[in-house]
């Protein structure tokens, strides 16, 4: 997925670090099983939590802050 992280990022937000491109990769790969159509192949909760945990400390190690590289367009 790393290849393809640049077709999906919002270019207005700027490239991420190294642990943001992996958190987004984690995330992505959560949000991937969680709609696998036979339920049983799906991630538990716990795992759910722990990945969305782990891609949450990954940006707040890139800049003590998850919130500090990003910006919302007003509409």
């Amino acid at each position: 997925m790393a290849g393809e992280l640049g077709k999906i990022l919002d270019k207005r937000v700027g490239p991420p670090e190294v642990n943001e491109a992996e958190a987004v990769e984690l995330m992505a790969y959560t949000a991937l099983h969680c709609v696998n159509t036979e339920g049983r192949n799906r991630p538990s909760m716990t795992d759910i939590v722990a990945n969305l945990e782990r891609a949450l400390a990954l940006c707040s190690d890139s800049h003590g802050s998850i919130s500090s590289g990003m910006s919302i367009p007003s509409d």
